[in-house]
């Protein structure tokens, strides 16, 4: 019967696909569709297959290509490839190489499918690289390129590549991001110095923190915690301010932190723990 109603209905069909481990450490990859029933003429849901990734690049591996073979098994067996709309993937590199193939299949079959605009990704992580070029990116052209850049890696986290594109690796690079690189420079100095950090942490009840390139939200506890605690960090950049004059934080940048602070601020502090350190 679900057969039929996926091959009658007059509506696109809307893949989705997420991978599972099995408390046996077995990776399963669960494949649902979304329609609209043709009889009923309401949304509906169904799980068309729970499938084992063959592991082809390794052993619980699920690349973008293992994943695209028991999707295409999937469209071929209820005979509904010519019917494919959006299809929805977490935010993992791998689903942007599955929706390339898919489009490469149905190209050949005639029918038109382009991967980046029938792609849906999380809304989570639509917000997580909005922020992170409000917070790091100033000018559209290198948010075009640091975006082109990751949306062509095969296996990435978007997230983490767009991170990595858009932030650089050394101190002095760091500090071009502006005030909130600096902070990030000196929680690393923080990290880095056990004295200090111990000092830090006894006079102030507790350390800064640290950012995460995956989760914007990590960014604003830094931030907040940074501005919450600004005496005990202003006197650890005068204690260290050999190591720190170079990312010493003025009264100028102190305001432009809580200007930042306070726009972030009502989405910021609403995510939960889990969610700050689960990667997108």
């Amino acid at each position: 019967m679900l057969r039929r109603k996926l091959q009658s209905t007059p509506w696109k069909l809307h893949p989705s696909a997420d991978v599972w481990s099995a408390p046996n450490h077995k990776a399963l990859l669960g494949i649902c569709v979304k329609f609209v029933d043709p009889d009923a003429k309401e949304a509906l849901q169904a799980l068309l297959a729970l499938s084992e990734l063959p592991g082809l690049e390794g052993p619980g591996s699920h690349g973008g290509a293992e994943k695209w073979k028991l999707l295409q098994h999937v469209l071929e067996n209820y005979n509904i490839w010519n019917k494919v709309g959006f299809y929805t993937g977490d935010n993992h590199g791998s689903n942007d190489k599955l929706c390339r193939l898919l489009g490469n299949y149905l190209q050949k079959k005639g029918v038109d499918w382009e991967a980046k605009t029938r792609r849906i990704r999380c809304h989570g992580h639509i917000v997580n690289r909005a922020v992170q070029a409000f917070l790091f990116i100033d000018s559209n052209e290198a948010a075009r390129v640091a975006l082109e850049h990751t949306e062509d890696a095969d296996e990435s986290a978007f997230g983490t590549g767009f991170s990595e594109r858009i932030k650089p690796k050394m101190p002095q690079g760091w500090r071009r991001l502006g005030p909130l690189g600096k902070v990030h420079n000196i929680s690393i100095h923080m990290r880095e110095n056990d004295y200090g950090w111990n000092e830090f942490k006894k006079g102030a009840g507790r350390s800064l923190g640290l950012d995460n390139g995956t989760r914007w939200n990590s960014w604003f506890i830094l931030l907040d915690t940074t501005l919450n605690l600004q005496s005990y960090v202003e006197w650890y950049q005068k204690k260290y301010y050999q190591d720190l004059r170079d990312n010493y934080l003025t009264p100028d940048e102190w305001s432009a932190l809580g200007e930042t602070r306070a726009f972030l601020q009502r989405s910021g502090r609403s995510l939960s723990l889990q969610m700050v350190v689960t990667p997108l």
